[in-house]
């Protein structure tokens, strides 16, 4: 939400985000030995990192 009223920097704001939430994912299924918890949280994460910097 933060990244879409910004008006300055949404591609910055937004990559910083979602960085922290495929982070979060990682370490996430890293100490619950849990795959699920990374497809759930770090796989759209990261679909939304690649998009946001494929978009010029």
């Amino acid at each position: 939400m933060w990244a879409i009223v910004s008006e300055n920097n949404f591609k910055e704001i937004a990559l910083f985000f979602l960085i922290c939430v495929a982070v979060a994912g990682i370490y996430g299924a890293y100490t619950t030995h849990k795959v699920k918890l990374f497809f759930v949280q770090s796989i759209p994460a990261l679909i939304g990192i690649v998009l946001i910097l494929l978009n010029k």
